[in-house]
């Protein structure tokens, strides 16, 4: 080969593995917006993947809670799943100043009774883009901020832990607007199963083509939806063909209202350009056994 032919084809094969690279990144960027049908925070995490229950992944969300009511009904309980969570930075994922904080429960990472109570360590920023809203972390082993601090996007305030009514080392977040009784109003309720007028569903702006899973099982291990973000339409894609055969799927949103539901087939699609901006659910079933994704719709 001619040797300015060689320097070509490297060439050429450098962008293309450039390019697939990229395409397969573990990262998505989603635009930061405070939205009362759907908010995107900033990623508070640091590095390490998160997606197809690998690495940092999020249980609980919504439709299907058992513990999380009333202003705390979209909150989420983030882990590390390949590596101790304990002690792990949390970033600040959004711009504000920060209104409450509590740092003086033990610094543990074990699971315990609730302990200066139930949210323990915790901070509440309230935005400064917005200042309708509100975002809580909890159950931290550390904090970095004192009440009053101003604080950026990407500020280390804390370390993830256990402390309070927590069963081990997470991080619990929530997103809050129009709490015009702040101390007492966006204290969980634990007497209803409903969200109250404080509680706005949110996600963080760095997620991965893999939607998801709420219930990590194996079937979920089968089950690939994509892509999330979705403007227009999504892929169901199933990777065991005895699963497939025997697979239905039902589209819900945030509430678990049925909006669409059918057997599934080779590549199936389903249409979402049509259906407001917000979080919604898929939840997949083979015979008694069930998986549940979440979806993001932004338009």
């Amino acid at each position: 080969m001619y040797p300015r032919f060689k320097w070509l084809f490297l060439l050429v094969l450098c962008t293309a593995l450039y390019q697939a690279k990229a395409n397969n990144s573990d990262t998505c960027a989603i635009p930061f917006a405070l939205d009362s049908n759907v908010s995107v925070l900033y990623w508070p995490f640091g590095s390490g993947k998160y997606v197809d229950s690998k690495g940092w992944g999020s249980y609980g969300y919504g439709y299907g809670q058992i513990t999380h009511f009333g202003s705390d009904y979209y909150a989420m309980d983030w882990s590390n799943r390949l590596v101790p969570t304990c002690d792990s930075p949390f970033y600040a994922p959004l711009n504000g100043e920060v209104i409450l904080v509590n740092g003086s429960c033990q610094t543990h990472c074990t699971p315990s009774a609730a302990l200066c109570g139930a949210y323990g360590n915790q901070i509440i920023i309230r935005s400064t883009d917005n200042p309708a809203y509100f975002f809580r972390v909890a159950h931290l082993a550390t904090v970095n901020v004192h009440q009053g601090k101003m604080v950026k996007a990407g500020d280390l305030i804390g370390t993830i832990g256990s402390t309070g009514n927590s069963t081990g080392p997470h991080a619990h977040v929530a997103l809050y607007r129009n709490t015009d009784i702040f101390l007492t109003g966006i204290n969980t309720n634990f007497n209803g199963g409903v969200p109250d007028r404080f509680a706005t569903p949110f996600t963080f702006g760095a997620v991965c083509q893999q939607v998801t899973a709420v219930t990590d099982n194996a079937l979920a291990k089968q089950i690939r939806i994509y892509p999330n973000p979705a403007s227009h339409q999504v892929y169901i894609a199933v990777s065991d063909p005895l699963v497939a055969r025997q697979l239905r799927w039902t589209l819900l949103d945030i509430h678990g209202r049925i909006l669409q539901q059918d057997v599934y087939r080779q590549q199936t699609i389903i249409a979402v350009s049509r259906l407001p901006r917000g979080m919604y659910f898929i939840r997949c079933e083979q015979g008694k056994k069930t998986s549940l994704f979440k979806l993001l719709v932004l338009h």
